[in-house]
């Protein structure tokens, strides 16, 4: 072989090989890398939570078996607050531990293996403490037969896990099978946290079948896995100060469990395992809502920093989906009493003043006056106010009707063109600066009611779902449909 081609082909290997460098590890360990995921707590924090398993696995923190209780059966977790004495006996397992107290049953009554960093030993509850409570064990955790004996209690810093030693079943937690293991940490109120631990990718096939219907195209599904598969990865340690990483609704993704599952979407993550949307080599954020109405929106409009890939495009594919038109009446009176109930006060609510649009058409700056001052609302807070499912979007002109000594801004200007209805603001063009519509003082609108009218649902930031799902109709691939909604990304 001549030198040349010898040293085409060295050249060849050293530019795939630095390539193939290029590629951040976290996509070939994303299989390994485990999620929390709240399921309980806080408000809905559990006074006792029922498991379910066929042989139940016992975890460390580092997911290391200590034991495993046999039997398909049905247990309870629940705080334990009576004085516990601590027997003699100790155990080097906890296997050995529980088949003694399984078999043997003790000389005293609700005989249990205590758990601590001292290691395993038998205990009881004490006599005289039967009904007392104690500050000294309150951060005790228990788990219990389904006759209600004890079989186990813990120290909470212990952080033990509970899985189905049967890997093709599932744990129950409140009568709902989850992938991975369970968890309990006791909070303030001496109630149960419950976290579900489980490997990123198992999350997905709970979370992508409750973001977007499982009937719609591979492709579109494809995009819903890796949007997903880069939110869950970019906000670990969301909620770190109550112990896990996302929780369970809109406020991080939609999580179901098993119970959510579809094979649909369950083969569109297989179909994408590991991979993720990148911008200048650092894994993006995907966010995505369900439909733009027509044009997406720029990241500072919706929150507070400007990102490069989060701009607003035109967005036909999402025209005639669902939402495309909405329409949301409120009284004058519910408006003042939305105000007081969120602390401000402004005395009697008289009118409501746009102050700030959007070059993409959302209202980003909306005041509303007072006889006795006026206060001023942006961004999302906006639907916040009234309710994200009553204010579907912040694109929206409000109709008054009644308006007495003051200029309304707004008209009821629609125009239907094919299958579109194209919403439109009326604004003087002289007011137009950078982009946005600088609105005098003097434009109030007042009215007894207002009907706001709008367009889309959701904040308008990323990737429409219906957009996704007409771009796959039309033959567009996942990755297609990704770099179409986030500009310069990279998906691999």
């Amino acid at each position: 072989m001549k030198l040349i081609n010898k040293l085409y082909i060295i050249i060849a290997i050293t530019l795939a090989c630095l390539a193939y460098s290029q590629i951040p590890a976290f996509s070939n360990q994303l299989a390994n890398q485990n999620i929390r995921i709240g399921l309980f707590f806080n408000s809905t924090a559990l006074s006792n939570a029922q498991i379910k398993a066929s042989n139940l696995n016992i975890l460390n923190e580092n997911n290391s078996v200590l034991g495993t209780i046999f039997g398909d059966a049905s247990y309870t977790v629940s705080p334990v607050n009576k004085e516990i004495i601590l027997l003699d006996k100790t155990y080097y397992d906890l296997n050995t531990a529980l088949i003694e107290i399984q078999t043997s049953g003790g000389l005293l009554n609700n005989n249990f293996v205590y758990l601590s960093s001292d290691g395993y030993k038998m205990a009881t509850y004490s006599i005289q403490a039967y009904n007392v409570f104690s500050m000294i064990n309150s951060k005790n955790i228990g788990l219990f037969s389904s006759a209600g004996n004890p079989i186990i209690v813990y120290d909470n810093s212990m952080k033990l896990k509970f899985s189905n030693s049967d890997y093709q079943k599932h744990i129950e937690i409140q009568n709902k099978p989850y992938r991975g293991n369970i968890s309990f940490q006791l909070d303030s109120s001496n109630k149960l946290t419950v976290i579900n631990t489980l490997p990123i990718e198992d999350y997905l096939y709970g979370v992508v079948a409750k973001e977007m219907p499982a009937s719609w195209n591979k492709e579109a599904l494809k995009a819903q896995a890796i949007s997903a598969r880069n939110y869950a990865i970019k906000n670990l340690n969301k909620y770190k100060s109550l112990g896990f990483d996302l929780c369970t609704t809109q406020n991080s993704q939609v999580y179901g469990g098993v119970d959510a599952e579809h094979v649909n979407t369950n083969k569109a993550v297989d179909e994408t395992r590991g991979i993720l949307a990148y911008y200048s080599g650092n894994i993006a954020d995907l966010f995505y809502h369900s439909s733009s109405g027509g044009k997406t929106e720029n990241s500072e409009n919706i929150w507070s920093n400007a990102v490069p890939y989060l701009r607003g495009v035109e967005d036909p594919y999402s025209l005639g989906s669902p939402n495309d038109y909405w329409e949301y009446k409120i009284s004058k009176s519910e408006i003042e009493n939305l105000l007081k109930n969120k602390g401000k006060n402004i005395g009697n609510f008289l009118g409501v003043r746009i102050d700030k649009i959007s070059e993409n058409e959302r209202i980003i700056k909306l005041t509303f006056v007072g006889d006795s001052g006026e206060t001023t609302i942006e961004k999302e807070a906006i639907r916040g106010l009234f309710g994200y499912s009553n204010l579907k979007s912040n694109w929206f002109t409000i109709n008054s009707q009644n308006t007495k000594n003051t200029q309304s801004i707004v008209s009821d200007s629609y125009i239907a063109a094919l299958n579109d209805l194209q919403l439109f603001l009326n604004k003087s063009e002289s007011n137009k600066i950078n982009g946005y519509s600088n609105l005098s003082n003097n434009d109030i609108i007042t009215s007894q009611d207002y009907l706001f009218q709008g367009k889309g649902y959701g904040h308008g930031l990323g990737m429409s779902q219906y957009g996704a799902k007409k771009m796959a109709e039309q033959g567009y691939t996942f990755d297609e449909i990704l770099k179409y909604y986030f500009k310069g990304i990279d998906v691999y």
